[in-house]
């Protein structure tokens, strides 16, 4: 080998090296077990959240109404981009009445901007005044500080 084709092979191996050294790391996805209830106790969820990365995430609920009345239950996702941002996922509906589960998979949220923390908002549907809500917020672990 040639003392021209050793440099160029010596830096070539220098830079890749320093590539690989400043590359992000790839965050792996995280799971976090989720459940709680309205403010009246008359809908109740579990699931599962997954943080996909810094944008994306989806989940699996099980809502249940826990009340054998004529109100519905319902929840849906706020999803906060940045401090004072937000936007609210569709509203999924429990109108099965008395004890019953429904449950929805493959449910997704994303933002390119990134998603700081997602709240999932439980709430007993009534029929006058405001509906019986609960909010529990997730902090997304894949955003910096």
């Amino acid at each position: 080998m040639s003392r021209l084709a050793r440099i160029l092979a010596t830096v070539s191996l220098a830079c890749t090296g320093l590539a690989l050294v400043t590359a992000t790391p790839a965050m792996a996805s995280t799971a976090i077990s989720i459940k709680g209830t309205s403010a009246d106790l008359g809908a109740g969820f579990t699931g599962t959240l997954i943080w996909q990365d810094r944008t994306r995430f989806t989940a699996s609920v099980k809502l249940e109404d826990r009340l054998c009345d004529d109100k519905q239950a319902y929840f849906s996702f706020l999803v906060t981009p940045g401090v004072g941002q937000h936007w609210e996922g569709k509203r999924r509906f429990n109108d099965e009445g008395c004890h019953n589960t429904v449950e929805w998979s493959g449910i997704a949220g994303k933002d390119d901007s990134g998603i700081v923390a997602t709240s999932l908002i439980v709430c007993t549907d009534l029929p006058t005044g405001t509906d019986a809500c609960q909010t529990y917020k997730y902090d997304n672990p894949n955003t910096a500080g």
